[in-house]
Protein backbone atom coordinates (compact mmCIF):
# COMPACT_ATOMS: atom_id res chain seq x y z
CA UNK A 1 0.00 0.00 0.00
CA UNK A 2 2.80 2.43 0.88
CA UNK A 3 4.49 2.20 -2.56
CA UNK A 4 1.18 3.06 -4.19
CA UNK A 5 0.76 6.08 -1.90
CA UNK A 6 4.28 7.26 -2.73
CA UNK A 7 3.66 6.93 -6.47
CA UNK A 8 0.36 8.82 -6.28
CA UNK A 9 1.95 11.55 -4.14
CA UNK A 10 4.83 11.91 -6.61
CA UNK A 11 2.40 12.15 -9.52
CA UNK A 12 0.27 14.78 -7.75
CA UNK A 13 3.27 16.89 -6.79
CA UNK A 14 4.66 16.52 -10.31
CA UNK A 15 1.47 17.99 -11.71
CA UNK A 16 1.79 20.91 -9.29
CA UNK A 17 5.39 21.49 -10.34
CA UNK A 18 4.38 21.76 -13.98
CA UNK A 19 2.81 25.14 -13.20
CA UNK A 20 6.34 26.48 -13.06
CA UNK A 21 8.33 26.03 -16.28
CA UNK A 22 9.38 22.45 -15.56
CA UNK A 23 8.88 19.38 -17.73
CA UNK A 24 6.59 16.70 -16.25
CA UNK A 25 9.23 13.96 -16.51
CA UNK A 26 11.77 16.12 -14.68
CA UNK A 27 9.25 16.93 -11.97
CA UNK A 28 8.21 13.29 -11.57
CA UNK A 29 11.77 11.98 -11.35
CA UNK A 30 12.72 14.77 -8.94
CA UNK A 31 10.01 13.72 -6.50
CA UNK A 32 10.34 9.97 -6.90
CA UNK A 33 11.83 8.06 -4.04
CA UNK A 34 14.85 6.03 -4.95
CA UNK A 35 18.55 6.34 -5.32
CA UNK A 36 20.01 9.53 -6.70
CA UNK A 37 22.16 7.57 -9.14
CA UNK A 38 19.22 5.62 -10.58
CA UNK A 39 17.18 8.81 -11.03
CA UNK A 40 20.12 10.47 -12.77
CA UNK A 41 20.53 7.55 -15.18
CA UNK A 42 16.81 7.52 -15.99
CA UNK A 43 16.81 11.32 -16.44
CA UNK A 44 19.71 11.08 -18.84
CA UNK A 45 17.88 8.45 -20.89
CA UNK A 46 14.59 10.39 -21.11
CA UNK A 47 16.34 13.76 -21.65
CA UNK A 48 15.08 15.33 -18.43
CA UNK A 49 16.79 18.32 -16.80
CA UNK A 50 19.55 16.62 -14.84
CA UNK A 51 20.58 19.65 -12.76
CA UNK A 52 17.04 20.21 -11.43
CA UNK A 53 16.62 16.53 -10.71
CA UNK A 54 19.87 16.25 -8.77
CA UNK A 55 19.07 19.40 -6.77
CA UNK A 56 15.71 18.00 -5.66
CA UNK A 57 17.19 14.59 -4.86
CA UNK A 58 20.07 16.15 -2.93
CA UNK A 59 17.68 18.36 -0.97
CA UNK A 60 15.59 15.31 -0.12
CA UNK A 61 18.63 13.40 1.12
CA UNK A 62 19.94 16.32 3.16
CA UNK A 63 16.51 17.01 4.64
CA UNK A 64 16.17 13.41 5.75
CA UNK A 65 19.70 13.41 7.19
CA UNK A 66 19.60 16.77 8.97
CA UNK A 67 15.99 17.52 9.91
CA UNK A 68 14.32 14.18 10.58
CA UNK A 69 16.65 12.96 13.41
CA UNK A 70 15.96 15.95 15.72
CA UNK A 71 12.22 15.60 15.07
CA UNK A 72 12.37 11.89 15.92
CA UNK A 73 14.36 12.67 19.05
CA UNK A 74 11.60 14.99 20.29
CA UNK A 75 8.88 12.49 19.39
CA UNK A 76 10.64 9.64 21.19
CA UNK A 77 11.23 11.78 24.30
CA UNK A 78 7.52 12.62 24.48
CA UNK A 79 6.62 8.98 23.91
CA UNK A 80 8.95 7.77 26.67
CA UNK A 81 7.61 10.41 29.10
CA UNK A 82 4.04 9.40 28.33
CA UNK A 83 4.90 5.73 28.74
CA UNK A 84 6.65 6.44 32.07
CA UNK A 85 3.64 8.41 33.31
CA UNK A 86 1.33 5.50 32.53
CA UNK A 87 3.55 2.94 34.29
Amino acid sequence: MLPLVLIVAALALSLLLTYIPLHFVTAFLSLSSGGMDQMAIIAKEVHADLSILICYQLFRALFISLVVPPILKVVFKKYSKAKAAIS
